[in-house]
């Protein structure tokens, strides 16, 4: 997963330095976007969800350059017996990173590389509540999306991806509300 990220921003990367200049007609889009996010993690099984705030600069139709700021919640399910004991446990993770989006209309193709951090608990057998101190880690991120303009300018998206934040990769399925912001 990572070695796919990594070469899609070098590709990334690698084309925007060569591309050629866009007719006059196009001019830079800057958007502010909001979405929520829902996942499940199938190797605790337990379920994701998370919110997202982004920023994106598009200097040209093909290529737009992110930053976003994220924050998920990820929680077993104590109802549910896995390996013969409570699944009751809950992480919360936040992650900020940068990353690129290639455009093929009304289709788009993004990843992105940051830095997150981890906290929280699960319960034991014994009922004792084991903490999980606060970790920082690498962040990463994959997603196909679809984006619906609107006639302001602004776009709807819905976009399913795969979040990584060691140890965990999680599909995971998002609606976000993409704000024009004007000059």
């Amino acid at each position: 997963m990572n070695h796919v990220v990594y070469f899609f921003l070098l590709f990334m990367v690698g084309y925007s330095l060569t591309s050629t200049a866009q007719p006059a007609s196009f001019h830079k889009l800057q958007s502010l976007g909001v979405s929520a996010k829902v996942g499940f993690d199938s190797n605790f099984q337990g379920l994701l969800t998370g919110a997202n705030l982004s920023y994106e600069h598009r200097s040209n139709k093909w290529l737009g350059i992110t930053s976003s700021l994220n924050h998920e919640i990820y929680r077993g399910f104590p109802f549910w017996q896995v390996n013969g004991s409570d699944n009751d446990w809950m992480f919360r993770k936040a992650s900020f990173d940068f990353g690129l989006r290639a455009y093929l209309q009304p289709l788009y193709l993004s990843a992105s590389i940051g830095l997150g951090y981890s906290s929280g608990y699960a319960k034991e057998e014994d009922n004792k509540i084991n903490s999980h101190a606060l970790q920082l880690m690498g962040y990463n991120s994959l997603g196909l999306g679809f984006q619906f303009r609107k006639r302001n300018g602004d776009a709807m998206e819905i976009e399913i991806g795969i979040n990584s934040l060691y140890p965990t990769k999680v599909p995971t399925l998002g609606y976000r509300y993409r704000f024009l912001l004007k000059d």
